[in-house]
């Protein structure tokens, strides 16, 4: 049997979006999940505890509010001086339209 809740992909979402929202249910249901607790609040304990596994798995920042998480994946531009060519994820974008290409 599948486990109800799955911690979201940096690598599975829209590449055009740099973040998604886990809600509050989702959240508590993860951490209860993986805990074996039962809690129905959000606490300083789940928040510290969703922001490392979030971290764990790729994610760049996690900000909370009273919905639940926004979480921020990294995005390379193409180009940039920040580039590394060497590590290119699936999630890279280049930041300006090759006049040629369109």
């Amino acid at each position: 049997m599948p486990r109800p809740f799955s911690f979201p992909d940096p690598e599975d979402r829209p590449k055009s979006r740099e973040s998604t929202v886990c809600f509050k249910k989702r959240v508590l249901g993860l951490y209860n999940q993986e805990t074996g607790a039962d809690r129905k609040r959000m606490s300083t304990d789940v928040e510290t505890w969703f922001e490392t596994k979030a971290r764990s798995l790729g994610w760049r920042d996690c900000r909370f509010s009273d919905e639940g998480c926004t979480l921020t994946a990294e995005i390379k531009v193409v180009g940039s001086p920040q580039d590394d060519s060497k590590s290119k994820g699936s999630n890279v974008r280049p930041l300006f339209k090759d006049a040629k290409t369109g």
